[in-house]
């Protein structure tokens, strides 16, 4: 072996011992790149999850909206709240809306497998709303039941968003959205 390198020409051993520390820098900087890369996609996948979970506090509070002016037009035997209710129930259809938009567009990422369960609990409950809508407009439902229709909905909606907190690997955002799931469930 050392006769051999012995024998090389000095620009092909100048050329090897460049070659060596340029292989181990390539090396070092390809897997800085994945890394980075592996970065980026896990920030776009959570600024999705956040603009999702934005999503989910507006509907809340809708719903919210809506369960106050069910209660009092149920109490009043439909007697009062029968236009702010109608106009809420609009104001609530559009957030749903704007929900299941962007709920369709979150079931792509990955990290939707770990919010399945809830996303279907959210879905099956909401899926109940027109339903639950149409006994309280004819009167066929307790003002509690309804109140407890809505207070299910909402509850399982800051579960699903609790569950969104749980997706980001960068401990600063985890924390930041804790405190934002603790906000939205103290309201």
């Amino acid at each position: 072996m050392n006769r051999l390198l012995q024998n090389l020409p000095i620009r092909i051993k100048i050329g090897l011992i460049v070659l060596l520390p340029l292989c181990g820098y390539l090396v070092s900087a390809g897997m800085n790149l994945s890394l980075v890369h592996g970065e980026y996609r896990s920030a776009l996948t959570v600024a999705s999850l956040v603009t999702f979970d934005g999503q989910i506090s507006q509907i809340v509070h809708e719903l919210q909206k809506e369960r106050g002016s069910s209660s009092g037009f149920l109490a009043s035997k439909g007697q009062k709240f029968a236009d702010i209710l109608a106009n809420q129930r609009t104001a609530t259809d559009d957030k749903a809306a704007a929900y299941r938009r962007s709920q369709a567009e979150i079931v792509q990422l990955p990290a939707a497998k770990a919010l399945s369960e809830q996303v279907k609990t959210v879905d099956t409950i909401l899926n109940d709303l027109p339903g639950t809508r149409q006994k309280i407009t004819n009167q066929q439902i307790d003002p509690k039941e309804a109140i407890a229709y809505y207070s299910s909905l909402i509850s399982a909606l800051l579960d699903l968003t609790a569950a969104i907190s749980h997706l980001s690997n960068d401990p600063d955002i985890t924390a930041q959205m804790f405190a934002y799931v603790s906000f939205m469930q103290a309201k």
